[in-house]
């Protein structure tokens, strides 16, 4: 997946200690929690952190559908083994999605 090919979806990687994922007011360490940021690990920020300026945490599943037609397809290499972990702000209930 690139910007040319999705311009409107992009995964952020690296750390955060804060929990919750809902109802985020904004960035916590000042954007520093990403991989490629001064802070590596998320000592202090929660998951908006990992997102550049200009950009913010899926709030659920239909922001994501309404941002790529493909979804995360195609995200990875075929024949890729890598292990990947993608969250949104969505709320569940006993781990079954919310209509």
């Amino acid at each position: 997946m690139s910007l040319t090919d999705e311009p409107s979806l992009a995964g952020c990687a690296g750390g955060f200690a804060l929990p919750a994922l809902i109802g985020l007011a904004g960035p916590a360490c000042g954007r520093a929690g990403g991989d490629d940021g001064s802070n590596p690990t998320g000592q202090g920020c929660n998951a908006e952190d990992l997102c550049a300026s200009g950009w913010h945490l899926c709030r659920d599943r239909l922001e994501v559908a309404a941002r790529s037609a493909t979804g995360c397809a195609g995200i990875l290499p075929a024949g890729s083994t890598e292990v990947l972990f993608f969250a949104t702000g969505q709320r569940s209930i006993g781990g079954r999605r919310l209509q």
